[in-house]
Order: C-alpha cells, then sequence, then structure tokens
C-alpha cells in the first residue's frame, strides 16, 4: 500500500506556532482586534490584517513555522510502524520553491531529524487529489477537509486529522476521521486487514 501524507498539520503541528507569532505580530504592528470568534487557519482571517501585513508576517515567520514547530503526538512511532510493515510513504505538500528557499532539503533535514521515514516527497500540489492518482497513491492522510475530499473524488479513501477549523466538517462515505496519529494507525490496521483479505478471496 502506498499512502500520501501532508505536512503541515498533518506530521508537524504548526497551528500553535502559527497563532502564538501571529499574536506577536500583531501586538508588535497596529494590534487589530480579533475580527472572528470562529476557529480560523490563517492569522490574517483572524486580525484582519492588510495585504502588507500578511505579506510581512509570513516573509518574517514561514521558515520558522515549518521548520520549528513540534511534531504531531505519536506521529513518529506511527508513521515508523506503517513503514516497518511495508507501506510506502509519500510526502505531498503544496508548498513551493518560490516561497521557500532549499525547500526539498529542508523537508529532508526535518523528517531525518525526526526519525520519519519516507519514499518520496512531492512538492508544489495545487490538487492532492489528482497527484494522488497521479501517483497511485491508495490513500491520503491530511488535516484539510479539501484535500481529502479531492481525494475522495478522485477514488482515493482519506483520513482527515482532526484540527479545530475542521471539526464541523461531516466527512462522505471514503473518508475518515482521526483524533490522534493513534486513530490513523488503528484505522491503517483495519485497512490492511481488508485488503490482504479481499486478495485472498
Amino acid at each position: 500500500m502506498r499512502i500520501g501524507i501532508d505536512i503541515a498539520d498533518t506530521v508537524i503541528d504548526v497551528w500553535p506556532t502559527i497563532m502564538d507569532l501571529a499574536k506577536k505580530y500583531n501586538s508588535e504592528h497596529g494590534n487589530n482586534p480579533i475580527t472572528t470568534d470562529h476557529w480560523v487557519y490563517l492569522p490574517e482571517e483572524y486580525y484582519g490584517w492588510s495585504e502588507e501585513d500578511c505579506k510581512s508576517f509570513w516573509d518574517l515567520y514561514r521558515e520558522k513555522v515549518t521548520f520549528s514547530s513540534p511534531l504531531v503526538p505519536n506521529v513518529q512511532e506511527v508513521l515508523n510502524y506503517l513503514y516497518k510493515i511495508g507501506v510506502e510513504l509519500y510526502y505531498i505538500t503544496a508548498k513551493s520553491n518560490d516561497a521557500y528557499k532549499d525547500l526539498e532539503k529542508n523537508i529532508i533535514n526535518l523528517l531525518v531529524s525526526n526519525d520519519l521515514p519516507f519514499d518520496k516527497i512531492i512538492l508544489q500540489v495545487l490538487d492532492k487529489g489528482a497527484e494522488c492518482k497521479k501517483e497511485s497513491v491508495d490513500l491520503l492522510i491530511d488535516d484539510s477537509f479539501d484535500n481529502c475530499l479531492s481525494a475522495n473524488e478522485n477514488g482515493i479513501e482519506s483520513i482527515l486529522v482532526t484540527k479545530p477549523y475542521n471539526v464541523g466538517r461531516v466527512c462522505p462515505e471514503k473518508m475518515y476521521r482521526a483524533d490522534s496519529f493513534l486513530d490513523v494507525q488503528k484505522i491503517m490496521q483495519k485497512k490492511l486487514k481488508r485488503d490482504i483479505y479481499e486478495r485472498e478471496i
């Protein structure tokens, strides 16, 4: 089996880091009031920043957010378990070389330094469902409901990693919700047993 894995807020826990840095930036640059009481992913939506502030924030903190945030709990153990039993791990990200310096090298360093196994890294992917189909990926793990839905629409199952900003989304038939990476492991174990059974009959 081959699975696709998102990086930010799936493998590394960037959302708390983003919001902590956004609070710091906002207090130093105008102290905008919070504009919404809903969970949002992007700080510019939370604070109603101008386009200029948005660009300034991400230029300052993009690299730090991506490469200094902690791992999601249990992700190391679960991905190593899957890798050891023969599951291929393809990391698929929308991050681009235009926004990051030495992106692939830094992602490899991130994975290696955190003892995260991998078979392939795919950058600059705008449509993860189509990319999964192209790469013969059997299942996508992502925190984005839209990315998981895109996989489903391309005939690929998905696991939606629960985050505050996707809690209200209702998963369709081919999408499973995982509240932790231990849930991811349980879902994968069931799927692998099912696949073995289907091959035998």
